[in-house]
């Protein structure tokens, strides 16, 4: 893994680039209607534009990371979503940079789900995009912290 020291105002500079280009979100908990079981939400205050050509796409999930002194300051979960004919590929970025209890939880519960999540966004629509596979080395890493 290749790492880029910068210095105090390079650092804060490019936290607060990933903040402006980050996708804006909340994090919450979603129910299962049928088996009852919760899951880790990420629902986007912005509308998905193709969220149905988006459902059945392959997504990749990555993790970064800013860290100080050793200490994760913010996550970024990159999802990207693969392209397929007639359709380029698109990618959301959430950073997560307040890591609060109920942030703690949300990352405990994705653990405990395996690493799937739903994405959804604020416009009421319940069917969600199920992401699987993401990585869960970052999470836990934050978990550790605490």
């Amino acid at each position: 893994m290749n790492y880029k020291k910068f210095g105090e105002g390079e650092y804060q500079l490019m936290k607060e680039e990933y903040l402006r280009e980050s996708t804006p979100f909340d994090l919450g908990v979603a129910q299962d209607k049928e088996s009852g079981r919760r899951e880790p939400a990420i629902v986007l205050r912005q509308p998905l534009k193709n969220k149905q050509e988006l459902m059945f796409r392959d997504i990749d999930t990555s993790w970064g990371a800013a860290q100080k002194a050793g200490v994760v300051e913010m996550l970024i979960l990159n999802l990207t979503f693969k392209p397929i004919e007639g359709l380029k590929q698109e990618q959301i970025q959430i950073c997560i940079d307040k890591f609060t209890s109920h942030t703690m939880d949300w990352f405990r519960l994705l653990i405990d789900n395996g690493g799937v999540l739903a994405l959804n966004d604020a416009t009421g629509d319940v069917q969600a995009i199920m992401v699987s596979g993401v990585p869960l080395d970052l999470p836990r890493a934050v978990l550790g912290q605490v």
